[in-house]
């Protein structure tokens, strides 16, 4: 391409911006490029240039900056396509995302984007690895460049001030202590850095995120692009006839770096570093190979539509896999086709009449800057208002109230210690009784109680509940437990002495396969892998099976309760339409569950007075436990927990179970 000046238009640049984004893109599809990530910081260094060239001209025309006419430049470039995306995206949540807590979040987030804090409001909430549901996560990059312009006009008209007099020599030094000053900022110890910048910063943050949100650690990829303008500016120390194949070479770095770095290397290493001086070697070669790959005609149109595209990928990406979470690729491949369609309409009847001046409300910048402000905030807060209104029509209950309807929470034995006294208030007796049953156990039990005791009477039997939430039945120690819970020995001493006719147990087994929550050896250790915690969980097991066989305890053992894979009162609308498991992780929890059922049942078995009732077979009508009616939806309470209705349809199996003894 020949020599390029900077009145003239870069298609080269145009077509980086069109790799830029394809690199976040495929990164977002999580099939390739774990380095994509770093398309964001090229388009920081592309910022800074283009920027810096359009005021350049304007600086050396008539010696100062029009702010007006530049930030009314940048309200009609940059909102309305925002504000369009930002209500979109929060209509669409208002059926994909849960109004316990999901909608919550992203009316937050669109608040700070749509005022351009995005940036600080994750730094202060969540770290960027939480926000994987979040459809508005990749605005916080929008926010920092923001922050950029709005200080950047003043920091180049004093720099124009003080140093117009000073040759390029001396002004290209400054520049360089500039700019390494700038990326020094990064390895400051945190405390050094809170103090320097006067913020508190949640204790527990990573410092990586501390680093990667932070405007003051970005600032250097900027000033990349603006030295790159000046060098351009001036052709200082370039020579493109000589230099061809510095732009190749800068290609180059940035297609390798996404290649092979990974998104877990801390920010402050040297892993975003590369692709920026690959970037501000592209911008300064302006020739060569380089230039023309990046001149190809779907390049240079990505790069053109790659504002929008930037916008529209994330909240389709983030709805589509949440509406099709079994789809895998397919989910991925139809979200980046939806996005190209939806950035290509918000470019041409959005983005070009404002930006170019062709709509009647392009003329009037506060006009634009009202409607592309108020819009969003309107929007989310009328959402807001109708969280309420969207919980009412939710069917499934609220914990504690469906908590407080459970059988052992209204004989006020729920999380009471095993306790001879306290048998009597915690018994329901019938007339003329045929025997007793004691319900021992967790929150499962506690959740079982009411099918428990409407088994024992249509029996005729007395029925006794001892139920104490994550307290568990078996050898286990639960360590994430506030209060002190009943021994294992204690548990069994109780048994043997109450002896009942029937003893009903049950104890969660998920819960203890967590890290923070997890069965602890002797040595009051957690195994280390999962595999081990479930050894143990099932070795526990079996030594209770042995301990009641041995006193010829007649015993059932009720499963735990599937896991939905998330707490039912977190279901989205779709998700109420179409069934609690709209959910790839729910459908990996039944599938485990159905292992550890067979390994139950294999150790049951072998016992003479040892029955299971597994909850799943009568609870799920398939393995993806998928409520077929309205009334089946209000069987869950949350994630792993039934419901007084859900409870009583187990009535029938306890039955069962008691008259098989």
């Amino acid at each position: 391409m020949g020599s390029t000046t900077d009145t003239q238009f870069r298609p080269d640049i145009q077509g980086l911006r069109g790799v830029a984004v394809l690199l976040v893109i495929i990164y977002h599809t999580k099939l390739a490029l774990p380095g994509g990530y770093l398309g964001v910081d090229i388009f920081f260094v592309i910022s800074g240039f283009v920027i810096t060239q359009m005021l350049q001209r304007e600086l050396e025309g008539s010696g100062k900056i029009n702010l007006k006419a530049f930030f009314s430049r940048r309200i009609k470039r940059i909102l309305p396509a925002l504000c369009v995306v930002t209500c979109f995206t929060l209509l669409i949540s208002l059926i994909v995302l849960s109004p316990f807590g999901d909608q919550q979040k992203a009316i937050s987030a669109a608040r700070a984007t749509t005022l351009f804090y995005a940036n600080f409001h994750f730094l202060l909430n969540d770290t960027y690895t939480e926000l994987t549901s979040n459809p508005f996560r990749q605005m916080w990059s929008l926010s920092v460049e923001e922050q950029f312009y709005l200080i950047f006009p003043f920091f180049l008209l004093m720099i124009y001030k003080y140093t117009k007099n000073l040759n390029k020599y001396y002004l290209s030094a400054i520049w360089t202590i500039i700019v390494f000053t700038s990326i020094s900022v990064r390895y400051f110890k945190r405390a050094r850095q809170e103090k320097l910048l006067s913020i508190p910063i949640r204790k527990n943050l990573p410092i990586s995120e501390f680093e990667f949100y932070l405007p003051t650690h970005r600032i250097w990829q900027f000033l990349l692009g603006v030295g790159a303008a000046y060098l351009v500016r001036e052709k200082f120390c370039i020579r493109r006839p000589k230099n061809k194949h510095l732009g190749t070479l800068g290609l180059a770095i940035i297609l390798i770096s996404s290649v092979f770095f990974k998104d877990n290397v801390p920010y402050y290493r040297f892993n975003n570093l590369l692709p920026c001086i690959g970037a501000t070697f592209i911008i300064i070669g302006g020739t060569g190979l380089a230039t023309r790959l990046l001149t190809v005609a779907p390049i240079k149109w990505l790069g053109e539509i790659s504002y929008s595209l930037y916008l529209w990928h994330w909240p389709l990406f983030v709805f589509l896999i949440i509406l099709f979470p079994d789809a895998g690729k397919i989910s991925f491949g139809l979200a980046c086709i939806v996005s190209l369609l939806f950035a290509f309409w918000s470019f041409r009847f959005v983005e070009s009449p404002i930006r170019l001046g062709t709509s009647s409300i392009a003329k009037n910048t506060r006009i634009v800057l009202a409607l592309a402000i108020l819009l969003p905030i309107t929007v989310s807060s009328l959402q807001q208002v109708s969280i309420p209104y969207q919980k009412s029509i939710y069917d499934t209950y609220n914990y504690t109230n469906s908590r407080n309807e459970l059988a052992s929470q209204k004989l006020d034995c729920a999380d009471k210690w095993l306790n001879a006294r306290l048998i009597d208030r915690c018994t329901n007796l019938v007339p003329q009784s045929k025997g007793s049953v004691l319900l021992i156990g967790d929150s499962q039990a506690e959740s079982f109680s009411d099918g428990v005791l409407e088994a024992s009477q249509q029996l005729r039997l007395d029925a006794t509940l001892f139920t104490f939430a994550s307290c568990p039945v078996m050898d286990l120690k639960n360590r994430n437990r506030n209060v002190a819970c009943p021994t294992n020995r204690k548990t069994m001493e109780f048994i043997y002495e109450s002896r009942p006719s029937y003893l009903i147990v049950s104890n969660a087994l998920v819960p203890y396969l967590e890290d923070d929550n997890c069965p602890m050896r002797q040595n009051l250790q957690c195994a280390n892998s999962r595999t081990e915690r479930i050894n143990d969980w099932f070795g526990a097991f079996t030594s209770l099976v042995n301990y009641l066989d041995e006193i010829e305890q007649k015993t059932i053992f009720i499963m735990q309760t599937p896991y939905l894979g998330y707490d039912s009162r977190g279901l989205s609308l779709i998700h109420k339409a179409t069934g609690v498991s709209a959910d790839k992780s729910h459908r990996n929890a039944m599938a485990e569950q159905e292992i550890f059922e067979k390994r139950m049942e294999m150790i049951s078995t072998k016992s003479r007075y040892f029955e299971v009732i597994y909850p799943s077979r009568t609870i799920c009508k398939n393995i993806l436990c998928k409520p077929e009616t309205k009334e089946q939806r209000g069987w869950f309470r949350d994630a792993g927990h039934l419901s007084k209705t859900g409870s009583l349809q187990l009535t029938s199996e306890i039955k069962l179970a008691i008259q098989d003894f």
